[in-house]
């Protein structure tokens, strides 16, 4: 199993050049996640981009990514997140507010995270494409 962030559909549904990689990363488990915070911050960033709501549902149906609502825990993990790893903390990731929801269930779940850029390589969660 693995969760998926939201760099990912955003990727995959802009058809960036890593599309290709993700998706066999994706194919190649058995389990997906996203976290329902990831899904809002998703359509944000693609509905002004031209991909419909309706788009990014099909997109999600067809990989099976599984939508996980925000639990307590993950509220809790996001602002351990967020104080350790956050914008303005001082660290070197900068997780943003999604995605510090992302990194809460990656760390609740014990799971892997794929995403897209180098912030979360600066954390200690575990690359799914390693």
């Amino acid at each position: 199993m693995i969760v998926v962030d939201t760099s990912v559909i955003v990727a995959i549904a802009l058809d960036e050049p890593i599309a290709t990689v993700l998706l066999t990363c994706l194919m190649s488990t058995t389990a997906r996640e996203l976290s329902m915070a990831s899904y809002v911050e998703a359509a944000t960033v693609l509905t002004p981009r031209g991909v419909t709501h309706a788009r990014i549902d099909d997109l999600l149906g067809q990989l099976d990514i599984a939508l996980i609502p925000v639990d307590e825990t993950q509220g809790r993990e996001a602002i351990r997140a967020r104080i350790a790893y956050g914008k303005g903390s001082g660290h070197p990731a900068q997780l943003n507010f999604g995605d510090t929801f992302t990194y809460a269930l990656a760390k609740t779940r014990g799971a892997p995270l794929l995403f897209v850029g180098d912030d979360f390589s600066r954390t200690d969660l575990i690359d799914a494409r390693a």
